[in-house]
């Protein structure tokens, strides 16, 4: 199928992500006949393919059939190499005058002396631009937008706003298509009150899927901004927004796989997805194994939590157990904090799972109860186990802290590194109930290993569990392979 948009959307995530969707469906919907998905064709980088160099030539693919390149000007763009690479790509290949500039910050100020930018002054363009214009380019300053509460046609400054970009994209005068919107839309209305019952329902439904679509889009939007916004000072945090922005393209190349193999002609570039696709995992698999060493030095671990990682998770539910309710891998509910929950779920959740886990978060006893009531779909929630053991390193740290707590002594230098593991697992499993740790406290108090294996060992777990008596036996065979072997 031949691509071709009318416009193409350049901008930065961090700056411009919740202005571009709008703008983008400003553009699409202003003037849109009743029975059309949209009046306009915009291309816009929902999921920030370009982190990856390997998807520049589809960048490229939807570059080329554009007619228009739509520029939000910040100082992010201006700084942004993916953006910048986007503009230079069209100086090269299109017209300098199909180019429109949206300012959504910094400044641009034109030098008519020089007949250029005042490039001291001018801080939302890409160097680029430089000695490319031979006049003031007109723009739109959509500054006052990010402190808008609402960004949609119903906004009169915002709808003053999409018609002046929307005119030349459509070959009209900006009066021609306020003239033509106002028809169009009375159109609409007597098209709808004339009862024509069967077109009405396939208009409902066209709209439906198109909100369906920009909804998908808009959740790797959101993905996208919050792994931006959570990059903070401390390398745990980065390594964890680096996780998470990993999640996100993850995201938009397994739609782009489905995509592709629903086309007759998609199988060369599921090929090329799919190379995408095994670096990725391979980048995310790097980044949790850094993640769990900085959290490991953190904490005082020094055992393996990829033993821990390779048998939580297997579930991947959401359960009401006791006093409140569980989601896994081992997190109460009841004691976690909404926004713990929701940066740790979002990416593996649908907004609606999400909104339903966060209504029972906090809650116990009857309120828990209630909350699960209130929300079935909570039985149905199941996550993919190497998505939940992606959490483990995140959510280990309150039980080894409760290990601490107990039992000081396991931190100090001499304590095998298999004592470690084998003392999180069963915590991180069955907990620190006293019919599982009354005979095991004398032992590590009295830093006697063998017996402590043959006591986890030994163990009894509840009847229809078999694997959980094998992690027992994995658990006691660590600390046996790690002490020192008997003469003879």
């Amino acid at each position: 199928m031949t691509l071709h948009h009318h416009a193409f959307i350049s901008y930065s995530h961090a700056a411009d992500a919740r202005l571009a969707p709008a703008f983008e469906d400003g553009l699409e919907r202003i003037g849109k006949p009743l029975l059309r998905l949209r009046g306009l064709d915009v291309f816009r980088d929902g999921s920030d393919l370009s982190a990856s160099p390997g998807l520049w030539s589809g960048i490229v693919a939807h570059l080329e059939a554009a007619e228009w390149l739509l520029f939000f000007a910040s100082p992010q763009s201006a700084a942004s190499p993916w953006c910048g690479e986007e503009v230079a790509w069209w100086l090269t290949n299109r017209s300098v005058d199909r180019l429109l500039i949206v300012l959504t910050a910094g400044e641009i100020v034109w030098d008519k002396q020089a007949g250029d930018f005042d490039w001291t002054h001018s801080t939302a363009l890409p160097r680029c631009l430089a000695g490319r214009l031979t006049e003031e380019p007109l723009h739109v300053d959509l500054r006052w937008a990010a402190d808008a509460e609402s960004l949609t046609l119903d906004n009169t400054r915002f709808h003053e706003a999409v018609t002046s970009v929307a005119a030349p994209l459509r070959g009209m005068r900006r009066d021609e298509l306020d003239n033509a919107n106002v028809r169009q839309l009375r159109r609409n209305r007597l098209f709808v009150q004339s009862g024509v019952t069967a077109i009405a329902i396939a208009a409902v439904l066209a709209m439906w899927q198109a909100k369906v679509a920009r909804d998908a889009e808009a959740v790797a939007v959101e993905q996208r901004q919050r792994a931006e916004v959570a990059l903070a000072a401390t390398q745990r945090e980065l390594l964890h927004a680096r996780s998470a922005e990993l999640r996100a393209l993850a995201l938009r190349l397994d739609q782009l796989a489905a995509a592709a193999r629903a086309r007759p002609d998609g199988a060369s570039d599921l090929a090329g997805i799919e190379i995408e696709q095994r670096g990725l995992a391979e980048r995310l698999a790097d980044i949790t194994r850094q993640h769990q060493a900085t959290l490991a030095a953190q904490i005082g671990f020094r055992g393996d939590l990829d033993f821990l990682m390779k048998r939580e998770g297997v579930a991947g539910t959401v359960k009401l157990l006791g006093r409140s309710g569980w989601i896994d891998p081992a997190t109460d509910l009841a004691t976690a904090r909404p926004e713990v929950i929701r940066r740790r779920y979002e990416f593996l959740l649908t907004p609606a799972e999400l909104q339903a886990v966060l209504a029972v978060t906090g809650k116990r006893d009857a309120d828990a109860q209630a909350a699960f009531a209130a929300n079935p779909i909570l039985e149905r929630i199941r996550i993919k186990p190497a998505d939940v053991a992606q959490l483990v390193p995140e959510v280990v740290e309150v039980w080894w802290k409760g290990v601490l707590s107990r039992h000081p002594e396991v931190g100090e230098a001499a304590t095998p590194a298999a004592v470690h593991t084998a003392l999180l697992s069963l915590a991180f499993n069955v907990g620190f109930g006293q019919r599982h740790w009354a005979t095991l406290t004398p032992l590590i108090a009295g830093r006697r290993w063998t017996e402590l294996a043959d006591a986890i060992e030994a163990l009894r777990m509840p009847a229809g569990f078999p694997a959980l008596q094998r992690r027992r036996a994995e658990e006691a065979a660590l600390i046996r392979a790690a002490l020192p072997k008997p003469p003879g």
